[in-house]
């Protein structure tokens, strides 16, 4: 795409003068504007000067006129080409060392396009300087000096229609020849009532009636308008205009509608429901290319939360290079912060109205402290209206495409878990330890804790998902809970292995959990039986560079709790090597799974270790409906203490599966559950708890207790004859779990 480098305005606000600046190249252009101009929002750091981008704009909202020279004068021609050039070239404005570029349609909207202003009471007005426009704009400018395409993922209510139905108007009004198109899946979002169209009017009507650029149009309404107008000339009609063109057209039936034509520009609104938006991207190389150069942009931009049609959106946006998209780096592809080059991303975070200062800097920190605060109440709504809201507000990329769909899990008592989990081993409440497993001399299976490692050697937590620059990606083995020997076949194991194929960078990593099965507890006292629930009490994720490595922490934590696993077969490596070290003891076979037999239908005589996962789901299916079951059922009940009664009052809180998980990061592989991502923690917890929950069928435990609260009266000190005790005048010598007559626990002694 040619775009104009020579001579563009340039201010000098420490001097308060204007001069131009000039560059050699598209590339020489594009890559000042990455090193000098292109940041973050809140880091563009607008001052004072910067006020000055919409200065017109503020002298037309109290005069109502953009100036006072004589209409007609030279002075008032040479003011609206002045004008003109800003709105063609754009203007580097300097001040203090730093430098910003207003992009030519940032310009043109901040002066020229007059907008229906929530935060000015919802009156006709221009728009405020915003540190998040401008950086969207900034971008796709680079974008096309680059000769790319660009993409954006944004939060909604950012003003991105405004944006480019200014651009597009700015295009045909000061360009010639052009032709620029605006495509989207449905005609609500491109039409004259209230769709970009319905902008355009009213920016065309605005620019019409109050500047000195009269443009005459025809046709002249929705869905097309060309730049030109019959004039005579000698008694002679002649047509007279830049002949630019805007076309409007919907894909909903057919993505090669707008297939035809060179273009210079084409953009795709409401690119968050478009789920052909990567075959129509194909359709239209051909119209945005001359030679093996761009002669024309593309653009796409979609808020989240739009459906299941947001796949082509998607894949724009993480590999955008695939599709000679602008790629960019941003710290808020996922909850790490670790920075990742994508497409633009716009979180919700950038340019709330309540978070940004006078100068239109964005406060992240502020924002990011409001947002949570919403989210606590958030949390009131029913599940499927907290998932939709949550779709529309991502704090992040990931968040952003994984709330696009209604969670499988209840987001909600998941998310209040995890916050418990945080106080709880915050205050230890929850007691856990950290660290990995090694074999003593003596054949003692032990666990070096994480504080005694060396701090240039020391493993680190794998939290979800896994940072792809992590070197050090050995992880480590968390245990709530000690293991017991005194019972047999009490814990069971789930085991998500890696593939011999897997190189060390890839984000899958070995994950194991285990289980410990639930029992019956009986009060000795009272004769009263409670249902103990089995619960995770100890974790494995993790990988080493080397497989073997790998496997055998995974074998170490086996048998430190003697634990029999459940384990995917498709990836056997992990089974082999068990067998191989001889213990193939502690990998459960496929007879002994509690699994419907259909799920497994490529076992053979030789291949009977493990569980095969198909590609129809069916194993994911079973899994998933065993862990739901599992984290939704009752465990216990509040209640309101009533005054001065015995009886129960009103269910004040309900206890269910959420509050015996400890682990934090398989609770947020759970929350962010899909059928697309990678969820090794998912596989392995959920084997283990659908594993180890069949297996309570088969295997009792009891456990015998006595109530503090009704333990039975101490009896009177007996006299002592022939070292038994003696009540009254007769000798008891008893079992102690025998009652007398009157229903009194006897010791003895």
């Amino acid at each position: 795409m040619k775009v104009p480098i020579k001579n563009i305005p340039t201010y000098d606000a420490n001097k308060e003068q204007w001069l131009t600046t000039s560059f050699n190249s598209q590339a020489e252009f594009a890559t000042y504007l990455m090193k000098e101009c292109f940041k973050e929002p809140g880091e563009y750091a607008f001052d004072e000067s910067t006020k000055g981008w919409n200065k017109l704009a503020k002298t037309f909202e109290i005069d109502k006129v953009y100036t006072h020279l004589p209409e007609g004068s030279n002075d008032y021609w040479k003011f609206w080409d002045e004008e003109e050039l800003k709105c063609r070239l754009g203007v580097l404005w300097k001040h203090d060392g730093k430098t910003w570029y207003l992009t030519r349609d940032y310009y043109f909207l901040l002066n020229y396009c007059p907008i229906i202003n929530k935060e000015k009471g919802n009156e006709e007005s221009f728009c405020s300087i915003r540190d998040v426009q401008y950086h969207m704009m900034i971008y796709e400018k680079i974008a096309e000096l680059f000769h790319l395409h660009s993409v954006i993922l944004k939060k909604r209510q950012m003003m991105f229609s405004n944006c480019h139905s200014a651009k597009v108007l700015n295009f045909i009004w000061f360009e010639n020849k052009k032709t620029v198109k605006i495509l989207a899946s449905d005609e609500a979002y491109l039409d004259d009532v209230n769709g970009s169209w319905k902008m355009i009017n009213a920016y065309k009507n605005h620019l019409n009636q109050h500047t000195g650029w009269v443009r005459i149009f025809s046709p002249e309404s929705y869905p097309s308008i060309q730049q030109k107008e019959k004039i005579k000339v000698n008694g002679k009609w002649v047509t007279e205009g830049n002949e630019s063109t805007l076309v409007a057209k919907t894909l909903k039936r057919d993505v090669t509608t707008a297939v035809g034509g060179a273009a210079y520009f084409i953009w795709h609104e409401e690119g968050g429901i478009a789920p052909k938006a990567d075959s129509t991207l194909q359709y239209l190389a051909p119209a945005l290319e001359s030679g093996n150069e761009k002669s024309g942009s593309f653009c796409i931009g979609g808020s989240v939360g739009d459906l299941d049609a947001c796949g082509p959106l998607r894949e724009f946006m993480k590999e955008p290079k695939k599709y000679e998209m602008l790629e960019v780096p941003t710290r808020w592809f996922d909850e790490t912060g670790q920075i990742k080059m994508c497409g633009l991303f716009i979180p919700t975070q950038y340019g709330m109205p309540q978070a940004v200062d006078e100068y239109g800097n964005t406060l992240v920190e502020k924002a990011l402290e409001l947002m949570k605060n919403q989210e606590e109440q958030w949390k009131q709504l029913p599940p499927e209206q907290y998932i939709l809201r949550k779709s529309q507000n991502p704090k992040t990329i990931k968040e952003a495409f994984a709330w696009r769909k209604q969670a499988y899990f209840n987001v909600q008592r998941i998310e209040r878990r995890q916050e418990e989990l945080k106080i709880q081993l915050q205050n230890g409440i929850i007691k856990q330890e950290q660290g990995l497993l090694y074999e003593d001399k003596e054949g003692n299976i032990k666990l070096k804790k994480l504080s005694d490692f060396d701090p240039s050697n020391r493993p680190e937590e794998i939290g979800y998902p896994v940072k792809e620059t992590l070197q050090d990606k050995r992880g480590c083995v968390t245990i709530w809970e000690a293991p017991e020997y005194d019972t047999p076949n009490l814990y069971y194991a789930g085991v998500d292995p890696i593939g011999l194929q897997d190189n060390f960078t890839s984000p899958s990593v070995f994950s194991m959990h285990i289980y410990k099965r639930g029992y019956t507890e009986i009060d000795q006292t009272t004769g009263d039986k409670k249902t103990i629930r089995g619960k995770i009490v100890a974790t494995y994720r993790g990988r080493y560079k080397s497989v073997e490595d790998t496997n055998e922490m995974g074998l170490l934590l086996l048998r430190l709790y003697k634990a029999k696993a459940a384990c995917e077969r498709n990836k056997d490596n992990f089974i082999n090597y068990c067998r191989r070290k001889g213990f193939s003891n502690l990998i459960a076979m496929k007879k002994d799974l509690p699994f419907d037999k259909d799920i497994d239908m490529a076992g053979t005589k030789n291949d009977e270790y493990g569980i095969y996962k198909g590609a129809d789901g069916a194993l994911e299916r079973t899994l998933k409906k065993t862990a739901y079951d599992y984290l939704e059922i009752d465990i216990d009940t509040i209640h309101k203490k009533v005054k001065d009664s015995d009886e129960l009052g009103d269910v004040v809180k309900t206890i269910r599966g959420y509050q015996l998980v400890n682990d934090y990061w398989m609770l947020e592989e759970y929350k962010l559950y899909n059928d697309e991502d990678n969820f090794d923690s998912f596989i392995s917890s959920s084997l283990a708890i659908a594993y180890g929950t069949a297996a309570e069928l088969t295997y009792e435990k009891k456990v015998f207790t006595v109530s503090e609260s009704k333990k039975p009266k101490e009896p009177p000190k007996p006299r002592i004859i022939n070292r038994l005790p003696v009540y009254g005048r007769t000798q008891i010598k008893r079992n102690p779990n025998q009652k007398n007559n009157n229903n009194r626990s006897l010791l003895n002694y």
